[in-house]
């Protein structure tokens, strides 16, 4: 039986609007499946091919399970730090942080398959806005309309990114 102050928690919680948003996209890289895997797990590479990643700290090099970073993001012209923690790495196949800012909590899942000439990569993101006022649901509003372009964006620059890096080490 729940404590009358677990219940009246409960439905203050209830009674707000929460909400997921979730977002999946998927790319082919013509790059080994190890290469990918190996740039997306360094989160301080993240800001060279994700428009609102402007810098990480990380303990450095592709990081393992358990391993925590921080990142500054930049959407709406507001600088927000998100705070991650590494929670599955089974190279080369997946890769999942959870993160924490002021108001958004989520996830992002890397999931990577080899094909015969490069590898296929799905990006999974899902967050739940917890929005403290007005503006800041008003600003998380306009977050989830950029959801998707932003994501499609970015793994194109990846492509782009990671393409162009094989190449050049192929060509030496």
């Amino acid at each position: 039986m729940l404590k009358q102050g677990t219940t009246a928690a409960l439905f203050f919680l209830l009674s707000l609007p929460v909400f997921a948003e979730q977002n999946t996209n998927r790319i082919h890289i013509n790059v080994p499946i190890a290469s990918v895997y190996q740039y997306i797990t360094q989160p301080d590479k993240w800001h060279d091919w994700f428009p609102h990643s402007k810098s990480a700290k990380t303990p450095g090099g592709s990081l393992v399970k358990g391993q925590a970073f921080s990142e500054l993001v930049t959407v709406n012209k507001q600088d927000s730090l998100f705070d991650y923690t590494v929670i599955e790495a089974q190279a080369p196949s997946v890769w999942r942080v959870e993160f924490t800012s002021k108001s958004i909590i989520g996830s992002i899942q890397y999931q990577l398959q080899e094909t015969i000439d490069g590898t296929l990569l799905t990006r999974s993101l899902e967050y739940f806005p917890v929005p403290k006022n007005k503006e800041e649901q008003l600003i998380l509003a306009k977050l989830a309309m950029q959801v998707q372009p932003t994501s499609i964006k970015a793994l194109l620059q990846l492509r782009k990114n990671l393409e162009a890096a094989w190449e050049a080490s192929s060509n030496l």
